[in-house]
């Protein structure tokens, strides 16, 4: 398991993100506009990776970092030297020992289809997907002895032993129930995967034109000037550099 700083660093804002992934090999801007904070420019990102923006069926780093474009999660960590706070995003977080705790939603979130984010929402991502796994996806067993319920106008997990950590249980992302309970994993690539619903103001938007490309649309985020973050696949280092080489003058 990755440590604390290794694992959420991912969830800082876009820029550092640009500035600091190892795994981004180029990386360059285009505006379609010259001055900020009008609506305009695309980051473009070139990788000889494969990503997955879908949470939960990869734990790498740098598809932490795409899944946080689309999904938030309860409680979203800041760190400040060695210490850790963590910042109520979709929910409240209580708890007093550090191993059981309650967690109601906070109103006014809803997902992307207009539907309003609540704690059923909660309640299925920690239980079903995390807790009981029912998809099998590895890399979710350590969750298997966490214990969930849903009580009155909230959701109760207790975990087995008492330790501040457990507060890193609440950073994971909440997926839309109303959408996909009772689906399979194969329904989850597929048809949830070519127009993920999310939470966040960025959405997927489709590129008949590029196969190659996924660009995550910020046309609907008020606070953020950039248009779109374009991440382009490509085979191998050989492909990419021979693609820098043709448009270094774009």
């Amino acid at each position: 398991m990755h440590s604390r700083r290794e694992r959420y660093l991912i969830g800082a804002v876009l820029t550092v993100r640009v500035l600091l992934t190892l795994h981004i090999v180029w990386t360059y801007i285009k505006f379609s506009s010259d001055l900020l904070p009008w609506k305009g420019g695309t980051i473009i990102e070139a990788t000889t990776q494969s990503i997955g923006y879908l949470p939960y069926l990869s734990l790498s780093d740098s598809d932490k970092f795409y899944q946080s474009l689309l999904f938030k999660s309860c409680l979203f960590p800041t760190f400040s030297g060695s210490s850790t706070s963590y910042y109520e995003e979709l929910c409240s977080v209580k708890t007093s020992d550090y191993k059981s705790f309650e967690v109601t939603a906070l109103p006014g979130h809803a997902w992307a289809d207009g539907t309003s984010f609540n704690l059923w929402d909660v309640f299925f991502t920690y239980s079903s997907l995390l807790a009981d796994n029912y998809r099998s996806i590895p890399g979710l067993e350590t969750y298997k002895n966490i214990e969930v319920a849903l009580v009155d106008s909230r959701v109760t997990v207790t975990f087995p032993q008492a330790s501040i950590d457990n507060m890193i249980f609440f950073t994971n992302f909440i997926l839309p129930q109303h959408l996909l309970a009772n689906t399979s994993r194969d329904d989850y690539i597929s048809k949830f995967g070519q127009s993920p619903v999310g939470t966040s103001c960025v959405h997927i938007k489709p590129t008949t034109h590029d196969t190659s490309s996924v660009v995550f649309d910020f046309e609907s985020c008020k606070d953020i000037p950039l248009k779109y973050y374009q991440v382009k696949q490509f085979p191998n280092l050989a492909a990419l550099t021979e693609y820098t080489a043709q448009h270094e003058d774009d």
